[in-house]
């Protein structure tokens, strides 16, 4: 999978780290052996303005048989450096 992230921002991000819970029709977690699979995606940074593409990644234990369950997404995180520490 793949998605854009744009800044709308007055800020320059760097290294942000964006997890995703799949969800079923009722926005519920979809569980697997008791886990909920989860998404990652990495940027390594993104200026004022910028809009940029990424690739979603799996989390271990996501098997192609939990597409079955899986109608969508949440963000369950979206942390970011700004590089000023």
């Amino acid at each position: 999978m793949t998605g854009t992230l744009t800044n709308h921002t007055e800020e320059d991000w760097m290294e942000i780290d964006l997890i995703f819970l799949l969800v079923d029709l009722e926005q519920q977690p979809v569980e697997n052996g008791g886990m909920v699979p989860k998404l990652r995606a990495d940027i390594s940074e993104l200026s004022d303005g910028e809009t940029k593409e990424f690739v979603i990644s799996w989390f271990p234990a996501v098997l192609e048989s939990d597409f079955d369950k899986v109608k969508g997404y949440q963000v369950e995180k979206l942390e970011y450096d700004d590089g000023k520490k």
